[in-house]
């Protein structure tokens, strides 16, 4: 190879290595944006969203109640709930806000009877971890007593 070809060769080498590395970049930021969150992270996110819903009602009712109030709710365990099921149904990239809407079903175990719920979410990520929000009320609400 003459020096000139050389030459030729590395100026188109080094457009094809920006190239690569601008396609490689695009990959990482489309895998990390483009995929909706797993059963198990939306599970996650659901559970600690139902633990921040039961601590500010806890906060309420000691506002409202007093301490003998909070300490009656939770004599009757009602700041307390199992997760017994849950099942991811489908989602799909929100229009309106970041991540992505879905649905789901989950069981419930409450003090006073298993609690089935199909609901309809926002599944987004935080600096903390994927979030949930509540975006509909529930399909569809049943309560079996023990």
């Amino acid at each position: 190879m003459t020096h000139s070809q050389a030459h030729r060769a590395t100026e188109t080498l080094i457009p094809m290595r920006a190239l690569v590395v601008i396609l490689i970049a695009i990959g990482v930021i489309f895998y990390g944006h483009s995929y909706a969150p797993t059963e198990f992270q939306m599970r996650d996110a659901f559970e600690h969203y139902l633990a921040d819903q039961t601590a500010q009602t806890v906060e309420f009712i000691q506002e409202t109640g007093g301490p003998s109030a909070v300490e009656r709710v939770k004599a009757a365990g009602n700041d307390r709930f199992e997760i017994r099921a849950f099942r991811k149904l489908e989602c799909q990239q929100s229009q309106a806000k970041p991540g992505y809407d879905c649905t789901f079903n989950v069981d419930i175990d409450l003090a006073n009877g298993m609690m089935h719920r199909a609901l309809e979410g926002r599944f987004y990520n935080t600096s903390t971890g994927i979030t949930f929000e509540l975006v509909e009320q529930p399909a569809q609400t049943s309560l079996a007593g023990r």
